[in-house]
C-alpha cells in the first residue's frame, strides 16, 4: 500500500507520524532485514496459532502474516493521525 505525501509516493509502513506515542522501549531484529521475535509472536497470537502450528507453516505464509500485519498497523496509525489532524483543523476553527 502507498500513500501520496505531497508528490512523493510512499509505502504506509514507512510514513513518520507526528502524533505517535512511544514508551521509550525500542525492538531490534537480530539482523539487518529480520523479523524480531517480538514482532513474529505477535502476529502468530493474533492469528491464535500456537507455536507448533507457527513452526510448521511455510517460511513465505510466515513472511505474508507478517507483511500483512504491518501493513495494517500502518495504516491504522495514518487513520489516528488523519483523525488527529481533522480534530486540529476544526477546533482552530471555533476559536
Amino acid at each position: 500500500m502507498t500513500i501520496d505525501i505531497g508528490e512523493e509516493t510512499r509505502n504506509v509502513t514507512g510514513v513518520e507520524l507526528e502524533h505517535g506515542i512511544s514508551a521509550g522501549i525500542h525492538l531490534r531484529s537480530l539482523g539487518k532485514g529480520m523479523v524480531s521475535v517480538f514482532e513474529e509472536q505477535d502476529v502468530r497470537i493474533e492469528n491464535r496459532m500456537s507455536l507448533t502450528e507457527w513452526d510448521e507453516l511455510p517460511y513465505m505464509e510466515r513472511v505474508i502474516l507478517v507483511a500483512v500485519m504491518r501493513t495494517k498497523n500502518a495504516i491504522s496509525n495514518l487513520q489516528s493521525e488523519a483523525e488527529i489532524r481533522d480534530g486540529e483543523r476544526k477546533s482552530k476553527g471555533r476559536k
